[in-house]
């Protein structure tokens, strides 16, 4: 999850790894780009946070997301392939509940 908080210089942006089951936050930075290598970031301290890289291949996490470009770059789905986490992309109002 990903939001924009807007700052005198412009923005940034505050990106949130929540537990899809508890709605826990596992992990929150703010980032002053929005990049695939941004995303990586967080994605790996959230994971390391959580002891999800000592997990099992099969037992491992996947990622739920919107259809976010940083997300669909190459590199990044590298980093997943590398990591066995698989990516299931939703749409953008199915992650908010109050949407509905």
């Amino acid at each position: 999850m990903a939001t924009y908080i807007p700052i005198s210089e412009g923005y940034t942006c505050l990106v949130t790894v929540l537990d899809e089951y508890s709605r826990y936050p596992v992990h929150h930075e703010l980032i002053q780009t929005m990049t695939a290598d941004d995303m990586q970031r967080a994605l790996s301290r959230a994971l390391s946070k959580a002891g999800l890289f000592e997990v099992d291949e099969e037992k491992r996490a996947a990622l739920v997301s919107d259809n976010c470009t940083h997300l669909a770059t190459k590199s990044f789905q590298r980093f997943l392939n590398t990591w066995k986490i698989e990516h299931r992309r939703i749409a953008c109002d199915t992650l908010n509940p109050t949407a509905r």
